[in-house]
């Protein structure tokens, strides 16, 4: 496991995984409890995200927090 975070990277996986989910920014930011504007400079890299905000977006797509994070291990939450 690389121990750099790649943001870029982790943003385009949330993307993927916002739009995996038919969500729109809007709809997503509201899912996540922040405004719309966040949600852009999010997916491209430009802004870190807080541990709340992943465990949240996990939570809400089902996915391991560890790939969302790393792009390694299994892609769906366990148990």
């Amino acid at each position: 496991m690389n121990s750099k975070l790649d943001y870029k990277d982790l943003g385009s996986r949330i993307r993927m995984l916002r739009q995996e989910m038919g969500s729109s920014q809007a709809q997503f930011a509201e899912l996540l409890g922040v405004k719309q504007p966040f949600i852009s400079p999010l997916e491209k890299g430009k802004l870190r995200p807080t541990l709340q905000h992943l465990t949240h977006i996990a939570s809400l797509t089902g996915k391991s927090l560890d790939w969302m994070v790393w792009g390694e291990g299994l892609l769906e939450r366990q148990g």
